[in-house]
């Protein structure tokens, strides 16, 4: 059982319960210590000033399950933005068998063996295994009867087995068998999502060279979101693409400009979609290439630093990166990228 013991009477911006709250030094934002938010995340203040302010009906469920995916892609303190805030309320909820795939896709990144048998608690129990399965299927209750509930239907379609106690579960035969074929769906998949900023100066990156990079690599139509039609709401389609995706390329170039000529201060736009995307195919553990042009790297946020850039630049009007020896094109070390991480469906 995971326990948290609140220093002080204080509550989580997204489920009105007690939490650790504390101001994050140097960064107009605070850090939360919460239970049934799955742990620790940080949130800005005019995000947290809209949460307590307007409570949406369900928008805490879709954050929780957000946050449970970027912490399941290795971002330990997510953060949560207003732009964050605005993509969760646009999306509609979860299916019932996307409830299904994302519980067996957190499954599958608890590594089970045969003799798997995951132990959530008792009922009444507030353990952190219960709270990850409550917000991988975005559950919204604060006493888990969803979840329970949802348990109970698994076990009557034979995909999982509980005990009469029914504090853990272990996979049955056709819950192995549905891990089987999500695990051949990603592999069999020749799609490639690109998360990236709608601007026109990026336009010609992305036709220039990580358009061409991906079909050389052998995906066909490298999906960008702005440059399909479609008529479902524009966060569904996302949430779709990437679903069918099996390598997704995330730049994270920004909008950096100068606030004042005398003090030549950078004022930065971040591209808060672009990390909700990111976030959304890491929760999926969908491979993802990170890219950036260079001037924009170190405005990063930091939890994402950690991950190897390929920083390109304009010169002359082509698009370059700095290779060991000498430079080469941003589409090379994009193929180079790729074919290194095994991820060249051309086998190169």
């Amino acid at each position: 059982m995971t326990e948290f013991d609140p220093i002080e009477s204080q509550f989580c911006p997204l489920w009105h319960v007690p939490a650790n709250v504390v101001p994050v030094q140097n960064y107009d934002q605070i850090e939360v210590l919460s239970p049934r938010a799955g742990g620790l995340y940080r949130i800005t203040r005019s995000a947290d000033i809209n949460m307590r302010r307007d409570i949406h009906s369900g928008l805490n469920a879709k954050l929780t399950t957000w946050l449970f995916e970027q912490r399941n892609s290795g971002i330990l303190t997510p953060l949560i933005t207003t732009q964050i805030i605005e993509l969760a309320l646009q999306r509609n909820f979860i299916s019932y068998s996307q409830k299904i795939e994302n519980f067996f896709k957190f499954i599958e990144h608890q590594y089970p063996s045969i003799n798997f048998i995951y132990k959530i608690g008792d009922q009444n129990e507030v353990t952190n295994e219960r709270q990850l399965l409550c917000a991988a299927i975005e559950a919204r209750d604060l006493n888990f009867y969803e979840l329970q509930e949802f348990l109970r239907l698994l076990q009557k379609r034979e995909f999982i087995k509980m005990p009469l106690m029914e504090n853990e579960f272990r996979l049955e035969h056709k819950g192995w068998e549905y891990l089987d074929e999500l695990s051949k769906k990603r592999n069999l998949s020749d799609k490639a999502f690109v998360a990236m900023w709608f601007d026109p100066s990026l336009n010609e990156v992305f036709n220039e060279h990580i358009g061409p990079a991906l079909t050389e690599c052998g995906y066909s139509s490298p999906f960008r979101i702005d440059q399909h039609e479609h008529s479902d709401k524009i966060d569904d389609a996302i949430i779709a693409k990437i679903n069918e995706a099996s390598l997704v390329i995330v730049d994270l170039t920004c909008d950096v400009f100068n606030h004042s000529t005398l003090t030549e201060r950078k004022i930065v736009e971040a591209r808060g979609g672009v990390y909700f995307e990111a976030g959304y195919a890491m929760g999926l553990g969908i491979p993802i290439i990170w890219t950036c042009r260079t001037d924009c790297i170190k405005h990063i946020h930091f939890d994402l630093r950690q991950y190897r850039q390929i920083g390109w630049y304009e010169e002359e009007g082509t698009y370059n990166v700095k290779g060991l020896n000498d430079k080469i094109t941003f589409k090379e070390a994009l193929v180079n990228r790729i074919s290194a991480l095994r991820l060249n469906r051309n086998g190169g």
